[in-house]
């Protein structure tokens, strides 16, 4: 990780008051994806853990509401964002982060198709 801890904090708070709805840190594990959440106490900290159990900041997620629809979406940080799969991992992150804000109530369930 090239982008300091605290830089990408400032980025988050950054982020969040532009997109008010909902922003986070994505932070990638072999198997999951966890988030470092804008409304959390101590971001710094529970970056820090994320990264201490292994997890690799890989880039921000948003969301906004208009009316009833809220869309999503992802942004790769700098140094992940010419990785091969970057944009797989993206929208794997928009659907973990969409089903975090269906549970939260700030987002329907998505329609069975």
């Amino acid at each position: 990780m090239s982008t300091p801890e605290p830089t990408l904090i400032e980025r988050l708070e950054a982020l969040a008051a532009c997109f008010p709805t909902a922003a986070a840190l994505a932070v990638q594990f072999p198997e999951y994806v966890d988030f470092v959440r804008r409304a959390e106490q101590d971001k710094l900290a529970r970056l820090k853990g994320l990264i201490d159990a292994g997890g690799e900041p890989i880039g921000f997620v948003f969301a906004q509401r208009d009316g009833r629809h809220v869309e999503i979406n992802a942004m790769a940080l700098p140094e992940t964002e010419n990785e091969p799969g970057i944009e797989h991992d993206l929208q794997t992150i928009i659907e973990y982060f969409r089903a975090l804000l269906v549970e939260d109530g700030k987002c329907a369930a998505p329609v069975a198709q």
